[in-house]
């Protein structure tokens, strides 16, 4: 009713209002400006051009070494997501806006993560884990960065949920909006896809054909030439010098010492997740949990940089 509307207006204004008065957000405002350029702009949105407007909003200057240079990377079939947003020309108007649904989105992976672990805890536990789930330092982070990983989380559960209330189409079709950060999230879907054929449940393959063969086919019309810079882009920020990967600080006696240890350690953990994915039995949902949970932890260590 009203009192709904005016709560929803009151919450949505103190956003835009935090957007205003807090900084950072480049992690919305790459995609924003990226959005801006190819709708009104005519400009490549994997350029520079698109990349100096976001440091420009986020640091007020040109990034630095060590810095987040805001290179935008999304497939562009999944681009549109933003524009919306992009159709407000105060950059701090479209942040306030995501911020608020990344927020209700953090309240979404509070009590989804429940319903997918099966606990029902007391009512004094409830409300604790809730309010660590959503004030958190890496909810809080993410939420002032701008960054899609709240509302990835909340897919990523909906992904797991589906598949194990057995809506398989659901799941398979979730797994395509998944792609935002493709290198960050490959071996959760491998994973799926290992669990897939393991229980030979063929119908979560079906899922993702159709929505992907149209966002692939709409995004090829209208930007025919888009593959190619976007994985230019991707490859110019994994050489970049922002971001954690292994090695990266195991400078022991020497910076060579340091990159031979991060290779090692990568190896390890790499055939420890296989390894660990290899114990799976038909119907055993914890083991599942936990290497879906490892998968999300381990790229950074086998030298993605996130």
């Amino acid at each position: 009713g009203l009192s709904a509307v005016l709560v929803l207006s009151v919450l949505v204004g103190a956003n835009i209002g935090l957007s205003r008065s807090v900084g950072g957000g480049g992690g919305f405002y790459v995609e924003w400006a990226g959005s801006r350029a190819f709708l009104f702009e005519h400009i490549e949105p994997y350029s520079l051009t698109v990349a100096d407007s976001a440091q420009q909003l986020t640091y007020g200057r040109a990034a630095r070494v060590g810095e987040n240079p805001y290179i935008l990377t999304i497939p562009f079939f999944l681009l549109p997501v933003y524009f919306p947003f992009a159709l407000f020309s105060d950059p701090t108007v479209g942040r306030g806006l995501w911020m608020f649904l990344s927020e209700a989105a953090l309240v979404g992976m509070a009590f989804l993560s429940l319903r997918v672990i099966e606990w029902e805890p007391r009512r004094f536990f409830h409300a604790l884990y809730s309010l660590l789930s959503i004030f958190r330092f890496y909810s809080v982070a993410a939420l002032l960065e701008g960054t899609p990983v709240i509302l990835l989380g909340l897919l990523y559960l909906g992904i797991l949920s589906a598949y194990y209330l057995w809506q398989d189409e659901l799941a398979g079709a979730l797994l395509v909006f998944s792609l935002f950060y493709w290198n960050m999230i490959f071996l959760f879907v491998l994973l799926i896809l290992w669990k897939v054929f393991y229980e030979k449940r063929w119908r979560v393959l079906a899922g993702p054909g159709m929505p992907l063969f149209v966002l692939a086919m709409l995004s090829f019309l209208i930007y025919p030439g888009w593959l190619l810079p976007s994985l230019t882009a991707a490859l110019t920020v994994a050489r970049s010098h922002f971001g954690v990967a292994a090695g990266g600080g195991l400078f022991l006696p020497s910076p060579r010492s340091g990159r031979c240890l991060g290779a090692a350690g990568t190896g390890l953990l790499f055939f420890f997740v296989i390894f660990v994915r290899g114990g799976f039995r038909r119907g055993a949902d914890t083991p599942f949990l936990f290497v879906a949970c490892l998968s999300f932890a381990a790229p950074p260590p086998i030298c993605f940089r996130a």
